[in-house]
């Protein structure tokens, strides 16, 4: 499980690295204008703390991280709103503390409440709530 972890930590901060990068250069080629890198960066951030979060309930079950990024994807408002919040809690001093486990928490419950309805593959072994 140590190696899979390890893996599945190594291809996010891949993915992160890489599409970062991107924008980086996007950035610097629209830098004559503020307004374009601010909004890359910001929802670029967003998105990375979206993955960041609801990642752990994936893992924990074990699923691929090309499903992560479907399903966030599959309700891209909902997954940058939790990211957004995510990354502006961060931002403000002796909150930061709280929002990680905070974070967890609210990744879990997202996808629990949101995100496992909309097609996920996995859900058809699970009891219906009714």
């Amino acid at each position: 499980m140590v190696w899979r972890t390890l893996g599945r930590e190594l291809r996010k901060l891949g993915y992160f690295i890489g599409w970062g990068l991107v924008i980086l250069v996007i950035a610097l080629f629209t830098s004559w204008t503020v307004f374009v890198p601010a909004v890359l960066g910001a929802l670029w951030g967003a998105w990375c703390m979206a993955i960041q979060y609801v990642d752990y309930p994936l893992d924990n079950h074990q699923r691929p991280f090309d499903e992560l990024k479907s399903v966030l994807l599959r309700r891209k408002l909902t997954s940058l709103s939790f990211g957004g919040t995510v990354m502006l809690a961060k931002m403000v001093p002796i909150l930061n503390i709280f929002v990680m486990p905070a974070a967890v928490a609210g990744g879990t419950a997202l996808w629990i409440e949101r995100l496992r309805q909309d097609g996920d593959p996995g859900t058809e072994n699970l009891p219906s709530e009714q």
